[in-house]
């Protein structure tokens, strides 16, 4: 009896080790898949649920060319429109920076390019409507994204001129402030879940226009201004949380087939106070093309801009 007893209590405590070891590994294999690629990609393991995008119309881009392209991509898209674009990197080479060009998917037409410039203490990218020459000298500049030293941080601006340099004392129109987006890490400073973003835009005057943010300093900026609470006036957009699929060992969105690849760059961005609305989603088709779609109220430039800084950040 005794024998037996001991038999029975060993094959417990076995039983326990090992459901013990079984939860660790699957730890183990989370952790690994979300901190090495945060696999946010197509969830193609259930089924999908009705995309919001299939209520739009899809933007066919046919009528741009009697469009002035610049007032295009300055303005929120119009509104019921889906505008799906696609964006190619190029990666450069030793002595030179990627760049990324942005073409409508559904009618190849050249919208506009960014590339990161050099001499620069942070991150700077340049925004042109052409792909020669990506400067602020460059023809057709139109704007830049500028982040901060640790890559955490982005502002979007303008042509305009800052208004700490010569432009300004020269009466140069001054730079607006079109946008920012702060990237943390995933819940609670959590190095296993994938990043969060949370991106203001200025909100859309009745007219159609947007509303005029002009910082003189950096503590102005719709960033500050939004942490601190003060709110009015700015739309807040954050990433849409993907969830862990235990059959794929990874976390997924819902891209509706227009993601091939798993990256930790992949994002979805929603207005904080409509999360079933996605207004931005970004992600990897492979090495080097990438699929941007956007709807109200962003503008194309924006959109393009908020990619850039997920290209760039460095919180992986």
């Amino acid at each position: 009896e005794t024998t037996e007893t001991k038999a029975e209590e060993t094959t417990e405590t076995k039983t326990e080790e090992e459901k013990k070891e079984g939860e660790g590994e699957e730890a183990r294999v989370k952790a690994k898949s979300s901190a090495i690629s945060c696999n946010t990609h197509t969830e193609e393991h259930e089924p999908e649920k009705k995309a919001e995008s299939n209520a739009l119309e899809l933007f066919t881009g046919e009528h741009l060319k009697d469009l002035d392209l610049k007032t295009f991509l300055m303005n929120p898209a119009p509104k019921g429109k889906l505008i799906q674009c696609h964006i190619v990197r190029d990666k450069g080479g030793l002595f030179s920076n990627a760049k990324y060009t942005l073409h409508l998917s559904h009618h190849p037409v050249f919208l506009m390019a960014g590339k990161k410039q050099s001499g620069n203490a942070t991150s700077n990218f340049a925004v042109c409507m052409n792909d020669k020459d990506i400067s602020k000298k460059g023809p057709g500049y139109i704007g830049k994204v500028r982040g901060n030293f640790s890559g955490t941080e982005y502002h979007i601006y303008d042509d305009g001129a800052n208004p700490k340099k010569k432009g300004a004392k020269e009466g140069k129109k001054l730079r607006e402030e079109l946008g920012g987006v702060k990237f943390e890490m995933g819940a609670a400073g959590s190095t296993v879940a994938p990043r969060k973003m949370t991106a203001v835009i200025p909100e859309v005057k009745p007219d159609g226009g947007i509303l005029h943010f002009q910082p003189k300093t950096e503590k102005e900026s719709m960033l500050v201004s939004h942490a601190a609470g003060h709110k009015e006036g700015i739309i807040t957009c954050v990433s849409k949380n993907p969830s862990w699929n235990e059959k794929a060992k990874a976390f997924v969105l819902n891209f509706n087939g227009r993601v091939k690849k798993a990256s930790v760059k992949n994002f979805q961005l929603a207005p904080e106070t409509d999360m079933d609305k996605v207004v931005l989603q970004f992600g990897r088709v492979d090495d080097n093309n990438f699929i941007m779609d956007f709807q109200y109220p962003l503008s194309p430039f924006q959109a393009f801009a908020l990619c850039l800084s997920s290209f760039d950040s460095k919180f992986e």
